[in-house]
């Protein structure tokens, strides 16, 4: 088997293995903060490290071969941002958090680098199975969480489920008027992220549906109100919000603008109506006021610290990672959870590494969605495969605008680094019918 296909098998692999979070956990010194063990610090190896490590191996050799490849390594602000890297190394609290953070970034790196340059228009049709089914598996997973309102333990342990009751110290609860309840987490660290891995899978099949015909086009739409029931359960605001919008113009909009499939087309306004409704009355539940405000109140306290962490070093930040040794010394005045993140991309961007990573930052995402938005308008039909780039990387960046998971969380990392290289992926090859 040539080495193009053994690194496509392995990517495949990873597609499968990316919701898991299995895997051993080491504590070096920097991990832990006023005694107190952080997450985000710890030395970890999942197994969608071990095959990130795998196809290194097998495909650097052509990869880096690749026009994208010499020109992302060529690039002077990639050079600004390695640079500030390795200088707070001298001046960041804790240094060893640096190397961790840089370590991280180059893997992720390589990941989108890996997929723009190797993954095809036609490998998206694998794509969008595989991620459709670890999107099912995923939400039965959480349906059955919720209904038993704690992990399921056992076998799922190894599936990287982890251990969790109403008990646990800061699980993710709603409050209704029946009384309290427990958001599921599926296999990842906060339902957040669940629901954000949800409707990425939802958006894959509904574009795999779109794309399909006969049989599989409702085998896909099964699988879509499969996953948007687990969606629903995780009653996370930002996600669900999204999820709405892109129903709409999915089962609504480009329902209506389609001329084929007339009967089925009633279905998918049905469908439509339905989720609408459901949302309406969803969303009055978990904008109740008790769940709002507890909400509200943390965040805003973090994107204070996140100035001032920016303010006490304006051009370089605190250093990479190191957000969390800044405020040790404050979050435990207004905060029970220790050392959260602040829960906006670009603040956690500023204050780690200065207003001049913040531009590098910002000029990545302007490239970036430029070539995603450039390959939506290169198909003139609706719900193309060409479209499904920016679609992933609007939804995300708005994500990123309220929580923090697309730079701290190994999931959400990896999300972010395989919808990048889906949007450098060229025309070369059309996806054939499914």
């Amino acid at each position: 088997m040539k080495r193009l296909q053994i690194s496509k098998l392995i990517f495949f692999l990873f597609i499968i293995f990316l919701p898991q979070q299995f895997g051993p956990h080491f504590w070096p010194n920097f991990s832990y903060i006023q005694g107190i063990r952080v997450d985000y610090l710890s030395l970890s190896l999942y197994i969608s490290d071990v095959l990130i490590i795998l196809l290194f191996a097998v495909s650097i050799r052509f990869v880096s071969k690749k026009p994208l490849f010499k020109k992302c390594f060529s690039n002077k602000l990639l050079l600004l941002l390695i640079t500030l890297c390795v200088a707070s190394l001298f001046y960041a609290r804790a240094p060893y958090a640096v190397l961790l953070g840089m370590f991280k970034f180059f893997e992720f790196l390589y990941l989108g680098l890996f997929t723009a340059t190797v993954i095809t228009k036609k490998d998206m049709v694998t794509a969008c199975i595989l991620f459709t089914c670890t999107g099912v598996l995923e939400s039965v997973l959480s349906i059955f969480q919720f209904i038993n309102q704690q992990s399921l333990n056992g076998v799922f342990y190894y599936f990287g489920e982890r251990y969790y009751n109403m008990l646990s110290i800061g699980v993710a609860t709603m409050s209704l008027p029946q009384g309290i309840l427990i958001r599921p987490y599926g296999t990842f660290p906060h339902p957040n992220v669940l629901a954000f891995f949800l409707f990425f899978t939802s958006v894959f099949a509904t574009y795999g549906m779109h794309n399909s015909k006969n049989l599989k086009r409702y085998v896909f739409f099964a699988a879509i109100i499969c996953i948007q029931a687990g969606l629903f359960l995780t009653f996370s605001r930002v996600v669900l919000f999204l999820n709405l919008l892109f129903l709409l113009y999915a089962f609504g909009f480009v329902t209506l603008r389609e001329t084929t499939k007339k009967k089925l087309n009633y279905v998918f306004l049905a469908f439509l109506l339905l989720f609408t409704l459901f949302y309406l009355f969803l969303y009055g539940m978990r904008f109740n006021p008790a769940n709002f405000v507890d909400s509200i109140n943390p965040r805003g306290n973090l994107t204070g610290l996140s100035i001032k962490a920016l303010s006490s070093n304006p051009l370089t930040g605190v250093g990479l990672l190191n957000f969390y040794s800044f405020e040790e010394e404050e979050q435990l005045n207004f905060s029970a959870i220790h050392l959260q993140p602040v829960h906006n991309i670009f603040l956690l961007i500023a204050s780690e590494l200065g207003l001049l990573g913040l531009f590098v930052f910002g000029y990545f995402l302007s490239v970036v969605f430029a070539t995603a938005w450039k390959k939506a308008r290169s198909e003139s039909s609706l719900f193309s495969y060409d479209e499904l780039p920016l679609v992933l990387l609007s939804s995300l960046v708005f994500a990123g605008l309220f929580d923090h998971y697309p730079l701290t969380i190994q999931q959400g990392q990896l999300l972010f680094a395989i919808i990048v290289g889906f949007s450098f992926i060229k025309a070369d090859s059309k996806p054939i019918g499914m």
